[in-house]
């Protein structure tokens, strides 16, 4: 799909500069896509926390384009060396945490039962993230999103504090099936 301005994306105006959203096309090329978005938005963030979150990002994406409906559309919000990452698609079908059940509560110790091609991208935001969730948007499908932290992100708050225990910019969200 290409846009009237003949990109692939089309960048949403937003009056905040600490966030940006991006609509993405319905294919597999929104993953890429977003890890590009999210690494120019985090830049300056250490390397592990960008890798993390491009990893967490690429899983919550693709399922939204393979298991959602258009438009899927990437929304991060950034504050106090916080990130929130939010996907949103069409489909009001909040996504299997399959991969949560069999895997276990105890982070996969014992490991899953057996291999798997698919389903464990919620597994993986769940063991990444500092906190996720999932809600359903009334009559506009729903929202997955994780927010990671970084101290030697720009802007970052001094050491010694949870992410709770200051607002942030996942503190919007419902906490449906939120995991701390």
């Amino acid at each position: 799909m290409t846009y009237p301005d003949g990109g692939h994306t089309r960048t949403m105006a937003t009056s905040d500069p600490t966030k940006a959203r991006f609509e993405l096309p319905p294919d597999p090329i929104a993953a890429p896509m977003a890890r590009r978005h999210l690494r120019g938005t985090l830049d300056g963030w250490s390397e592990p926390t960008v890798d993390d979150a491009s990893l967490m990002v690429t899983e919550v994406v693709a399922n939204a384009v393979e298991h959602g409906d258009p438009p899927v559309e990437l929304g991060i919000s950034v504050a106090y060396g916080r990130a929130c990452v939010a996907v949103h698609d069409a489909n009001p079908a909040l996504p299997s945490a399959r991969a949560l059940e069999e895997w276990g509560d105890d982070g996969g110790s014992a490991g899953p039962p057996q291999p798997a091609e698919h389903g464990r991208g919620l597994f993986l935001v769940s063991a990444l993230s500092d906190r996720w969730g999932t809600e359903r948007v009334p009559d506009d499908g729903k929202r997955v999103w994780f927010e990671v932290s970084d101290s030697s992100a720009p802007g970052a708050r001094p050491s010694g504090g949870s992410p709770q225990d200051v607002d942030g910019p996942c503190d919007h969200h419902g906490h449906g099936d939120e995991r701390d």
